[in-house]
């Protein structure tokens, strides 16, 4: 009888666990086949162009024109964030805050009046990540005024805690990578923020052109083409993860009202 009973338990097991591998198989090869795909690219691309600085600058200098050439009176000044917040970034030294520091740089430069806020649950000691970013700002030139946000655990709480400690008419630049925002900028609107701006920071890759010989010979030609689409397919699959992952996030910040 307990034999039997086994018997029908472990049949029942194997069977679960044979639907679980062909599901993580199925899901594998869809994923490899998109990978192939630029869609990947895409997605993230899209994610990190909601108002984006660049574009919105570009479409006031477009209504400025037209309001020039009726003759209607200019309403909407040149843009000029009153904070710049760095958002994002993961510990100090890392891959991510380096590269958000090197554009947290840029645009402080060039708006050096702004006031730059680091958003990062971390101790405010100088032993802790928000100072060693600080002095990374500070080794790269930044003059400008900067503010810690150590209390909030996520891209919510760290927006919630900034709207407490600047007035919601100012104008607000967003740093942080591509992936991450839409949602960044969907928590300030969220907390009244109307004057919102982004910035997604790349990273800029070596050309893969330089990796190879130049050749003549179609077996080598072959052979360099293969390794591009080795490469492709790995950033791919990467980006295919941070978006289903960021996917996530944002179904759950919307059935939590977060954005």
């Amino acid at each position: 009888m307990k034999t039997s009973a086994f018997r029908k338990y472990f049949r029942y097991i194997s069977k679960v666990f044979r639907k679980v591998v062909f599901l993580s198989g199925l899901i594998s090869l869809l994923m490899l086949l998109i990978a192939l795909t630029e869609l990947p690219f895409w997605g993230r691309y899209h994610l990190g162009q909601y108002k984006n600085i660049a574009e919105e600058s570009r479409l006031k200098e477009e209504k400025q024109a037209i309001q020039k050439e009726v003759g209607d009176s200019i309403s909407e000044a040149v843009i000029q964030p009153d904070y710049i917040v760095m958002m994002g970034s993961s510990g100090m030294p890392g891959k991510n805050a380096l590269l958000t520091a090197y554009y947290m740089a840029y645009w402080a430069e060039t708006y050096p009046e702004s006031c730059v806020i680091i958003a990062l649950p971390d101790d405010t000691t100088q032993q802790g990540h928000l100072y060693q970013l600080e002095k990374e700002l500070r080794l790269r030139g930044v003059k400008n005024k900067i503010q810690y946000e150590s209390q909030g655990i996520n891209t919510y709480w760290q927006v919630h805690n900034i709207a407490q400690m600047i007035d919601k008419e100012a104008s607000v630049l967003i740093v942080n990578l591509p992936e991450l925002i839409y949602r960044s900028a969907k928590c300030f609107e969220q907390h009244h923020f109307k004057k919102i701006y982004t910035w997604a920071v790349y990273e800029n890759n070596l050309n893969e052109d330089l990796l190879y010989k130049k050749s003549s010979n179609s077996l080598n030609t072959m052979i360099e083409e293969q390794h591009q689409l080795r490469y492709q397919v790995w950033n791919h699959l990467k980006y295919e993860l941070n978006l289903l992952r960021e996917y996530m996030a944002i179904t759950y910040y919307y059935l939590n009202n977060w954005i």
